[in-house]
């Protein structure tokens, strides 16, 4: 997923950042509203696909039923990541955006808060709460939920920013070079 939502952020935010710079204001917007549908068919695609196929996963990942416990442990665990998947993706892309739009401060609270309450969250119900490791990717899930929506939330009300949600959005042949900068850069995660 490292991969993926770095490779949707960086090129996008890239190019955003040097159009808002050039006056293109439009056109920045559309590449933002590029990146935010990609990032979300992209990650519910994942979690989607890893639910619907959760047995395969699962032995690719090299356990199966007859692990007994380690099977289950990592199923449980497994569930709440692929959850927090597409969350995860939406919160770095925008977190990103974010960061190029005046916002850097929030970005990177959210960013900063988000780890934190995994941990802590993650913590508790591991330790206090007897979850198992089903509490850690719990953790994960609802931290990246709530990042999400605190940015979601932050560009929605903030006035002074530029970013905005439009229909219109850049085309794929208007994104294959921020495509190409972003997996550029995010491909020392493969």
């Amino acid at each position: 997923a490292s991969f993926l939502e770095f490779g949707l952020a960086m090129g996008g935010a890239v190019v955003y950042s040097n159009l808002m710079h050039e006056g293109q204001k439009e056109k920045a917007l559309e590449i933002f509203n590029f990146f935010l549908r990609v990032s979300v068919v992209i990650g519910f695609g994942i979690a989607a696909g890893g639910l619907l196929f959760e047995e395969e996963l699962l032995g690719f990942l090299g356990t199966h039923p007859g692990d007994g416990d380690v099977y289950r442990m990592a199923k449980a665990y497994i569930f709440y990541i692929l959850l927090g998947i597409p969350f995860v993706i939406l919160m770095e892309v925008l977190a990103t955006y974010l960061r190029n739009d005046d916002a850097d401060t929030f970005s990177t609270t959210v960013l900063s808060a988000s780890g934190v309450v995994n941990l802590i969250i993650s913590a508790l119900l591991l330790l206090v709460f007897d979850w198992g490791i089903a509490g850690c990717s719990f953790g994960f899930f609802v931290s990246n939920f709530a990042a999400a929506l605190a940015c979601i939330g932050y560009m929605l009300l903030h006035t002074r920013g530029n970013l905005r949600l439009q229909r219109k959005a850049a085309s794929f042949k208007e994104a294959v070079k921020p495509l190409r900068l972003g997996f550029a850069t995010s491909s020392e995660y493969i």
